[in-house]
């Protein structure tokens, strides 16, 4: 049987200097769980923040009919 335990910690850094500093704290970490589990992975991701929410439309709606737009000269 196989088992994958995940652990997530959600970090706020404040530059690139403070995420090294935690990247170094997750690796001593990890360096414990290794004598135990060998197959042991660290995983560093950056999330960015969602900038309003999903799905919303900027500007008016297009009109997506399919209809054949009509010009001032009456040709389509």
């Amino acid at each position: 049987m196989h088992i994958r335990a995940t652990f997530t910690i959600e970090i706020l850094a404040e530059d690139l200097g403070d995420a090294a500093d935690h990247q170094r704290r997750l690796e001593a970490i990890l360096g414990d769980l290794q004598s135990q589990y060998p197959d042991v992975e660290l995983t560093l991701t950056e999330r960015r923040r969602q900038r309003g929410p999903v799905g919303a439309m900027r500007g008016a709606p297009r009109d997506i009919t399919g209809r054949v737009n009509r010009y001032a000269n009456g040709r389509h």
